[in-house]
């Protein structure tokens, strides 16, 4: 059984199934693993180093060395808004709401954390104390699906399954003002680098469309085209915005305040296609990363795929590194952090004619012995033995 799960791995391995090889080499017995098994497993840390207990969105600091998300989901963790230390894994912070939270959202300054929770309630903590600024308020009927700060971190913007949106002082959690309901639960909402705008996207399962909504006149200023464009996302940079549809077709826009045109669009690979559910630009707008049962990175100039991870399970929130080096993403099992410029390639050292039915490693790692059909073969990669 062991020596059929260390295949399966390096099968997952060869086709970059990453997730399916760490659960392979997971479900081998301790006491049976040998220097095969610590191989694979360290091909696989390499792209991803980490699995946190998390959950929803994921948000990483400016700094890129820590990451806060919502507690493990189903259990009292969900209540937790959690500070965790990428060095380590370890949570170094918790901070607590009254009810089991949905989302959550940090402004830009990294000064306040905002936790929506599934009862419609509100929370806003302060990241120096660690404390609440106000008590947790109810602002919708149902569960929070988006939650965003403005730029300057004075106002918060929510989208509900009530399908109204409304935009709340992050001082005091006095409302602005509250639109009435638009035709379909609302998931994704995000203000415009300006922060004259708000971009807020139907709800996926809805087959709900996207708007965009001026601040300053409290109303909507228009409706994207089509019936399937969902999860709105700004640019970090001018009023570009991306959205998606569950086809796997991703849109990029220019909106001059009036008028929406279309910049560019693409789709996923056919032999790859993918219904979409996350999208989110890197801190330099330059990529553009969508979460589906793969989550994938674009080239927003060129409209190429850069990398892609296969998942297995749908990926509804995931957030870029603003180093440019990582992206976490909440899937089945948790957030799983995906170190995507460090990929590893499966090499080949030896081909052999005929099926391969044994091979064993040397204690140093560096040479395997392998069988086929009756023939013994050793292969060494000397490259590597070189450099060792």
């Amino acid at each position: 059984m062991y020596l059929m799960q260390v295949r399966n791995a390096d099968d997952a391995l060869l086709s970059k199934d990453f997730l399916r090889a760490q659960d392979e080499l997971d479900a081998c017995p301790v006491n049976e693993r040998g220097m095969e098994w610590h191989i694979q497993n360290e091909r696989i840390k390499a792209t991803i180093p980490l699995q946190l207990a998390g959950a929803e969105r994921p948000w990483f600091s400016r700094d890129g060395d820590r990451l806060i998300s919502i507690g493990k989901m189903g259990t009292t963790e969900q209540r937790l808004a959690r500070i965790w230390d990428l060095s380590t894994g370890q949570v170094v912070a918790d901070m607590e709401h009254d009810s089991n939270l949905a989302i959550l959202a940090v402004s830009d300054d990294e000064q306040f954390v905002a936790g929506g929770g599934i009862d419609g309630s509100l929370v806003v903590w302060s990241t120096q104390t660690r404390r609440k600024l106000w008590p947790a308020r109810k602002i919708h009927q149902q569960r929070f699906d988006g939650l965003a700060f403005s730029p300057d971190g004075k106002w918060i913007a929510t989208a509900n399954w009530d399908r109204t949106v409304k935009v709340i002082s992050t001082s005091n959690g006095e409302e602005r003002f509250t639109l009435p309901p638009f035709e379909h639960r609302l998931r994704k909402i995000a203000f415009s680098p300006d922060g004259r705008w708000i971009a807020v996207g139907g709800f996926w399962a809805d087959d709900g469309t996207a708007w965009i909504i001026d601040v300053e006149k409290q109303k909507v200023s228009t409706r994207f085209p089509g019936e399937d464009q969902q999860i709105p996302t700004f640019a970090p940079r001018g009023l570009q915005l991306a959205t998606a549809t569950r086809a796997g077709r991703i849109v990029v826009w220019d909106w001059d305040g009036k008028e929406l045109t279309e910049a560019a669009s693409w789709e996923a690979d056919e032999s790859e296609s993918d219904e979409l559910y996350s999208l989110e630009y890197s801190s330099d707008g330059t990529r553009l990363v969508s979460g589906g049962y793969s989550v994938r990175l674009w080239d927003v100039a060129t409209r190429t795929e850069l990398a892609s991870l296969k998942v297995g399970g749908r990926v509804f929130w995931l957030s870029v590194n603003p180093k440019g080096d990582r992206i976490g993403f909440f899937t089945t099992g948790g957030i799983r952090l995906w170190n995507y410029g460090q990929q590893v390639e499966a090499d080949v050292v030896h081909k052999m004619e005929g099926a391969v039915v044994a091979t064993r490693f040397s204690a140093s790692g560096r040479q395997i012995a392998a069988m086929a059909g009756e023939s013994w073969a050793s292969s060494l990669d000397e490259s590597r033995d070189q450099q060792g």
